[in-house]
């Protein structure tokens, strides 16, 4: 009894926790350059638990995207003070905001994180968006993730 609930548990949870199968790597995607007039800004979700839930992006308070694991998307963005913020939809809702100061030229990539907290007796993820430049993260993205477009 106690297999056939971890079968169909695995059954029902495999199909929801990455972006689609044909979704495009970095690599295939046409990611933006940045110039002298605006940046790039790529969001990505690797492996931030919840695992079978997405988190919602939102950029200067605006809705973005839905990133599933392995997943990101990116964005031109001109020079100036950006908000983006993550909302994990899950049974308990959280998520991480970070403040960023865009210049033009630059790649700006958004990794959200997630770290294992223990309360008492609750363990809980605290989340936070780390924000690196292209020689930190170009690797980790190219290997972990699956382009997702811009849904709103």
């Amino acid at each position: 009894m106690n297999n056939a609930f971890l079968i169909i548990l695995s059954i029902l949870l495999s199909g929801c926790v990455t972006a689609k199968d044909p979704a495009r790597s970095f690599t295939n995607t046409n990611v933006g350059v940045p110039d002298h007039k605006r940046a790039v800004l790529v969001l990505y979700r690797n492996m931030a638990p919840p695992l079978i839930h997405n988190s919602k992006a939102f950029i200067n308070g605006k809705p973005y995207t839905n990133l599933p694991l392995q997943s990101f998307t990116w964005l031109y963005v001109d020079p100036g003070k950006y908000n983006i913020k993550i909302k994990i939809l899950s049974i308990f809702p959280s998520g991480a905001e970070k403040e960023l100061q865009i210049e033009a030229g630059e790649y700006y990539f958004a990794k959200i994180v997630a770290s294992p907290r223990l309360s008492g007796n609750v363990v809980y993820n605290a989340y936070d968006i780390n924000i690196g430049g292209y020689d930190e993260k170009i690797t980790e993205l190219i290997e972990c993730c699956r382009f997702v477009p811009k849904k709103y």
